[in-house]
């Protein structure tokens, strides 16, 4: 069994629910990238249903104004934690927000976000504190288009299930997936498994006898 032949099973059988990813949903609004980068942070840990609320009173406190560095690090320290409070862990979730604005506050952040060399790019948010490689590589697929494979937690369990991988380091399974995958597909298959692990490959009661790979799945729970 091989991973794009999973992909294409997991297509015809579930297909995606744009809608459930916060992500896709804001790519498609076509938001400033600092916006975007917000967006993404706020579903850290999260489901997208809660991310999409804090985000939408995050835009409401802002007076529905573009979110930008300069504009929320004027906001009330107050005010912004009560806005994302429904994501959960807000305090850290603030003090990330807060520290990319005062980065990328007195510079062209917007040329900086959208014409930086994509790998520089990656090295430089990935070394700002709380800025996983996860959030970086979904702005670097869905923002920019680059060729780069998010892991997320459901990912990593269903290809640690089905044992394509035994490892469960950020980097060892974004390898495999880069070799098994088209970079086409980065996108599709990279929602399409986070489909699969929420509705099918449950963390918590996997729907084995529901699942088409009941016969080949070695089930390595």
């Amino acid at each position: 069994m091989r991973l794009i032949d999973v992909v294409n099973t997991i297509d015809k059988s579930l297909g995606i629910s744009e809608d459930r990813f916060i992500a896709f949903k804001l790519v498609k609004e076509k938001l400033d990238p600092f916006e975007f980068l917000i967006g993404v942070i706020l579903s850290q840990n999260t489901s997208d249903k809660n991310a999409i609320k804090a985000f939408s009173k995050l835009k409401k406190l802002c007076g529905y104004r573009e979110i930008t560095p300069s504009l929320i690090l004027k906001m009330p320290r107050d005010s912004v934690i009560n806005a994302i409070k429904v994501a959960g862990l807000y305090e850290r979730r603030y003090e990330v927000i807060i520290n990319l604005a005062k980065v990328l506050n007195g510079v062209n952040y917007r040329e900086f976000l959208t014409k930086e060399n994509p790998r520089t790019l990656r090295v430089f948010l990935m070394r700002l504190k709380g800025l996983g490689p996860k959030t970086v590589d979904v702005f670097l697929l869905m923002y920019r288009g680059f060729p780069v494979f998010p892991i997320d937690t459901h990912i990593r369990r269903v290809l640690r299930r089905m044992g394509f991988v035994a490892s469960s380091d950020y980097f060892v399974i974004q390898e495999f997936v880069h070799r098994e995958l088209p970079k086409e597909l980065y996108l599709k298959a990279h929602l399409l498994l986070i489909e699969f692990g929420r509705r099918v490959c449950k963390a918590r009661k996997p729907l084995c006898n529901e699942c088409p790979f009941k016969y080949e799945c070695p089930k390595l729970i």
